[in-house]
């Protein structure tokens, strides 16, 4: 349902990365992306998973229920429209170092 473009920028030795999410076609009544405000995510509440493939190692984190956390989205969003917001930042002046993105189903 979505295209994303991912821009990187580094500085120094500290990078960042954003992504630009938008509905290929149509407008997206079901599964719309949903943002949590990274800045009310508790980084102790995370889940670590592995994240194995055939080029890379690594972990992802799940996020679990927190009632502290903030939710967004844009209903009905067109293709004309889209959403830009940053998925990572290394920055030890960032409070939020991630973004926790997810879709549901809307009735």
């Amino acid at each position: 349902m979505y295209q994303t473009h991912d821009y990187i920028a580094f500085l120094f030795l500290i990078s960042a990365s954003g992504s630009f999410w938008s509905p290929i076609h149509d407008v997206v009544k079901n599964w719309p992306l949903i943002l949590c405000d990274a800045r009310t995510v508790d980084m102790d509440k995370l889940v670590a998973v592995d994240q194995v493939s055939r080029n890379f190692v690594g972990d992802v984190f799940y996020a679990t229920y927190d009632p502290e956390n903030k939710w967004y989205y844009q209903s009905n969003m067109g293709a004309h429209e889209g959403v830009l917001f940053k998925s990572w930042d290394t920055s030890p002046r960032v409070k939020s170092k991630g973004m926790v993105v997810c879709c549901c189903i809307t009735s």
